[in-house]
């Protein structure tokens, strides 16, 4: 009987179907993985800003506003600081559909918040498996990543 060398055509086929196998999971990982990284990018790039927004207000006698709204970008306004007294003027606003608005005021960086609750959550992302929460505390004054 002869001996022959090389692979036969089945074990080269499971060769190349467990490759494939293998490179399909990790891009698909990788995809994960990459949509994740850019969701805490921008996450911690927002509540770098808010913070530094409510740092302006400590230096400079402005007030600043900022609406967040569902599936739109979020709004920025500065408003004169009057007094302790009067503050911003009038800060009462009445939210629409999971409105939040965050007000920070001179000279502190007091953090106002519409609807008025103490803590307000907003949530980036758009589903479950992909989203990330920031907490805005009235109380203790912080602006913090959530960890989901």
């Amino acid at each position: 009987m002869k001996k022959s060398f090389g692979f036969t055509l089945i074990e080269i086929l499971i060769v190349i179907s467990i490759i494939s196998i293998i490179v399909g999971v990790g891009i698909v990982s990788y995809g994960k993985s990459r949509k994740n990284l850019l969701l805490d990018i921008e996450t911690d790039a927002l509540v770098a800003d808010l913070q530094a927004m409510r740092y302006q207000t400590k230096v400079a006698p402005k007030c600043i506003r900022v609406t967040f709204k569902k599936n739109a970008p979020l709004e920025k306004i500065e408003l004169e600081y009057k007094n302790p007294v009067e503050k911003c003027g009038n800060l009462i606003s009445t939210p629409i559909n999971e409105e939040i608005t965050v007000t920070f005021i001179p000279p502190y960086g007091t953090i106002e918040l519409q609807p008025n609750t103490d803590i307000a959550y907003i949530k980036l992302g758009t589903d479950e498996n992909f989203s990330r929460t920031i907490s805005i505390n009235r109380n203790t004054w912080k602006i913090a990543k959530e960890k989901n």
